[in-house]
């Protein structure tokens, strides 16, 4: 039986052995997000894509309106500027202007701070799927903040399908401040090199200050709730976690089911059974000796 035991113990640490590194690296996963949830609460806006000028945030798979922030969108060609009043109303508009180029700009007004964000694009609605680019203008509190790298614009969408993969504003609730932060992916657009992914940050307290961070996907982990900004406002072209990608993989029977959930849980069931095993030969040995 002791044999038997010492075998047990010995396959359940090979299991545990070779599961090991995964399993900790998921955990690790769990325990930063739990810390960045515990840092602060942190929320997509999302300009309702039906009603323009309504302004939201998903709790809990819910929309729900969002009344300390206000939203304006302002399209600008030969001269004339105008306010849709709805997506007919614009699309009208980019197919019947004679200019060469339109300006649209969609300005948002928290705690009295006043952010646009303006791009350019050539007039006519041709797909949900078209792309074009331009750089983002970004001005706050009539402050430039812009940077000349372009990102994709999709001038089909006056919602958060204009920019998607590329840029997005959030709400940051900290215990004792709020921020509106704005995060804007600044690496190559297309085909792209995962660590040459940069972004940039715009921290804005209600006061007006503003404060800048940049960094690429290498020193993502230096702080990570620079992690959930990105993930939270989409402006990466993929998904990934704050110190390894080992959540944000597609999930199939081999992993993470079979290895190394499957071969962890075998392992620790194999260790305390060949402990048990062991405690028991002790206890029956111990027993015959006393009895001698």
């Amino acid at each position: 039986m002791g044999v038997k035991g010492i075998g047990v113990i010995l396959a359940g640490a090979v299991l545990l052995l070779f599961s090991a590194w995964p399993l900790y690296l998921m955990g690790q996963e769990l325990f930063l997000e739990r810390k960045v949830r515990q840092q602060a609460d942190i929320d997509r806006i999302y300009v309702n894509f039906l009603e323009l000028g309504k302004v939201e945030i998903l709790g809990r798979g819910v929309p729900i309106p969002v009344t300390r922030i206000s939203v304006r969108n302002r399209v600008e060609a030969a001269g004339e500027s105008r306010e849709p009043l709805s997506y007919d109303d614009y699309y009208r508009y980019m197919e019947n202007t004679a200019s060469e180029t339109v300006r649209y700009t969609r300005e948002y007004t928290w705690e009295n701070q006043v952010i646009r964000i303006e791009d350019e694009t050539a007039p006519g609605v041709r797909s949900r799927d078209s792309h074009s680019r331009s750089p983002l203008r970004i001005t706050i509190n009539q402050n430039d903040w812009s940077v000349s790298d372009p990102v994709e614009v999709r001038s089909y969408f006056l919602d958060e399908n204009r920019y998607h993969g590329y840029f997005g504003m959030l709400t940051v609730r900290h215990r004792d401040h709020d921020q509106l932060v704005l995060v804007q992916r600044i690496s190559e657009i297309g085909d792209f090199h995962v660590p040459s992914l940069a972004w940039r940050v715009l921290s804005i307290a209600s006061d007006g200050q503003v404060r800048e961070e940049r960094f690429e996907y290498g020193e993502r982990a230096d702080d990570p709730i620079r992690v959930k900004y990105i993930q939270q406002s989409s402006a990466s072209p993929i998904s990934f976690g704050y110190r390894s990608n080992m959540l944000h993989v597609w999930p199939s029977l081999w992993f993470p089911v079979l290895y190394p959930w499957t071969t962890g849980g075998l392992g620790l069931l194999l260790l305390a059974a060949g402990g048990t095993v062991r405690w028991a030969d002790r206890r029956k040995i111990k027993s015959v000796r006393h009895r001698q």
